[in-house]
């Protein structure tokens, strides 16, 4: 009897700290969908980016269905597909990106290609629980993502702002 107990105890205990484990060190794997979906800006449009609508992150082929594919590297990464879209649809395919694991928070990092001498890149987290954004007593949003995104133009930086970023499915 004093062996089922303590056979009970240790396992309950081993599941705690497993549970503390994933907490601490979240896995993409675990919740992929947190981490692949469109964002969307929460509040206006900071200066420099009147042109910005929104940042897809994407799914590599047959990443969706295999988890194995989103196991990161040992360095932590994991690649993604994407891109960013203005308002007037043009879209700036994600050259380089990656969601890196390793750490309380999981970051998303990309640079996109050059359209027409223009071209951004991003660095960035997931918030472990997602922030309530309010104006007055209205919920306004939830920040999501929020990252540094940086403005090129021939190569040349000409906007840099912190964004805050909700996923399209949280409303």
């Amino acid at each position: 009897m004093l062996s089922a107990i303590f056979l009970m105890l240790l396992a309950l205990s081993l599941a705690q700290a497993q549970f503390r484990s994933e907490e601490a060190n979240p896995k993409v794997a675990n919740w992929s969908g947190r981490y692949f979906s469109t964002f969307y800006l929460i509040e206006d449009t900071p200066r420099g980016f009147k042109e910005f609508d929104s940042i897809s992150v994407e799914y590599l082929p047959n990443q969706e269905n295999d988890e194995r594919l989103l196991i990161p590297d040992r360095h932590g990464n994991i690649p993604t597909l994407g891109r960013l879209t203005t308002k007037n649809q043009t879209s700036y395919k994600f050259k380089k990106s990656k969601l890196i694991e390793g750490g309380r928070l999981i970051k998303l990092s990309f640079v996109t290609e050059i359209v027409d001498g223009i071209s951004y890149s991003f660095k960035g987290e997931y918030l472990r629980y997602d922030k309530e954004i309010r104006k007055g007593d209205s919920i306004i949003g939830y920040v999501h993502l929020k990252g540094n995104l940086t403005k090129y133009k021939d190569g040349r930086r000409v906007a840099q702002a912190k964004l805050d970023l909700t996923p399209h499915w949280i409303e």
